[in-house]
């Protein structure tokens, strides 16, 4: 029984699976994706989406949490001493300062206010380190239990900080080929046996409730679109006219946020660019779009991305909405990254990890332009996350990690 719930909540049958070497997987990497895709509003899939998300806007908006806190929205702002350094106009939402240091928070708030009013009392996922932040906060302020399960690679930083927000941590690591998926294995079958022995013994149904970190979140991350859109609308003047042809990079993982935030844009920006970036040493989700079919692609958990974005199996939801609302997306090598974040804290001051870094990493790759990106026009991108090792982000400070053969932009557009 309990395996039967799995098959049927992870829809992962009969999935191809490849590993990075893999001379398919090689070949899309090299490959920018342009969807082939007609857009259209009128479509159920994204009419549903943005019904969803137009509705969880409202509810962090209107939520007031047992500690007596609020949502507070993030501003994008300009950011001209790294858009100098790139020749760019470049904008930035940045999510570094949440109170877990990520973007997650907004779809594990919805997602766990949705079962506590339906009843659970404890909520449960699996993650690399900052989606469990986020339900572990969410949990916290909603006053449920929550249990986290993670690969033994996530940076000790994250181990930490989810202890501190009263999170039971599980390791997982006999599969580090696979670290996320037998972490949310693992989490998964936990809340199904649970579940079942509590309403069999005592007749309490799901007490539990799992939290997936890109299947269950789309609404809620969609709600970082909203946020720049109405970032935008606050623009003096004639600013809000020039992002109608602007390009809009978000990170590609699981698809949870480029999913939800693109749904809630493309329809206010009809003419502006959406484009994913996802990371050439987890490039499952690029390889889906491009294939057109959802497959698994095992990933080096080594890569600079891997605690961000790294992933062997995109979401199925996610997969189908990018597959509509997506113009196109590429991938970025780990020394593009670590030369993004770079520029980054020189430019910027911030510190990131590297899946926030891949909108400044596409940038460098000079590869947008195959993907109708006019450099001319202004750049929105998404610093998702700040949660990195110090020992790591040193390395890939001082040039020791994913060294960049190419040098800094100076007032160069790609």
């Amino acid at each position: 029984m309990i395996d039967e719930q799995l098959r049927s909540y992870l829809q992962e049958g009969n999935m191809p699976h490849f590993t990075l070497a893999d001379p398919a997987v090689q070949s899309s990497v090299k490959q920018v994706w342009n969807n082939p895709r007609p857009f259209t509003t009128e479509s159920p899939l994204y009419r549903a989406t943005v019904s969803d998300i137009e509705r969880a806007y409202e509810l962090l908006n209107d939520v007031t949490f047992l500690d007596g806190s609020r949502f507070v929205p993030s501003r994008m702002a300009r950011s001209a001493a790294l858009g100098k350094a790139l020749g760019l106009e470049l904008y930035v939402l940045s999510d570094t300062r949440r109170e877990t240091g990520s973007f997650k928070e907004r779809g594990a708030i919805v997602e766990v206010l949705r079962a506590a009013r339906g009843g659970a009392v404890h909520a449960v996922t699996a993650s690399h380190g900052n989606h469990g932040l986020a339900v572990a906060l969410a949990a916290q302020k909603m006053g449920l239990r929550s249990t986290i399960v993670v690969p033994d690679t996530t940076p000790k930083v994250k181990i930490a900080r989810l202890q501190s927000l009263g999170a039971i941590v599980v390791t997982t690591g006999e599969e580090p080929w696979r670290g996320y998926e037998e972490a949310r294995d693992w989490g998964l079958r936990y809340t199904f046996e649970r579940n079942h022995f509590l309403n069999e013994s005592f007749g309490i149904a799901n007490s539990l409730h799992y939290v997936h970190g890109f299947e269950d979140v789309i609404p809620g991350q969609g709600v970082l679109g909203m946020e720049l859109y109405h970032n935008i609308l606050t623009l003096p003047a004639e600013m809000p006219k020039r992002f109608r042809e602007a390009t809009f990079l978000f990170p590609l993982g699981g698809g949870g946020l480029a999913a939800g935030a693109v749904t809630a844009l493309r329809g206010r920006f009809p003419a502006a660019r959406m484009i994913g970036v996802a990371s050439d040493q987890a490039p499952a989700l690029h390889h889906s779009l491009i294939t057109d079919l959802r497959s698994e692609v095992f990933l080096n958990e080594n890569g600079l991305c891997d605690s961000g974005i790294g992933l062997t199996i995109p979401g199925a939801k996610p997969f189908e909405v990018l597959r509509e609302v997506l113009h196109g997306s590429l991938v970025v090598s780990d020394a593009e990254v670590g030369e993004a974040m770079r520029l980054i804290h020189r430019h910027q001051a911030e510190v990131v990890e590297g899946g926030a870094a891949t909108g400044i990493a596409a940038i460098l790759s000079r590869r947008l332009p195959e993907l109708g990106v006019d450099p001319k026009k202004p750049i929105v991108t998404v610093f998702s996350g700040g949660n990195i090792d110090a020992f790591r982000h040193e390395a890939v400070m001082s040039g020791r990690e994913a060294p960049y053969p190419g040098g800094i932009l100076e007032s160069k557009a790609p």
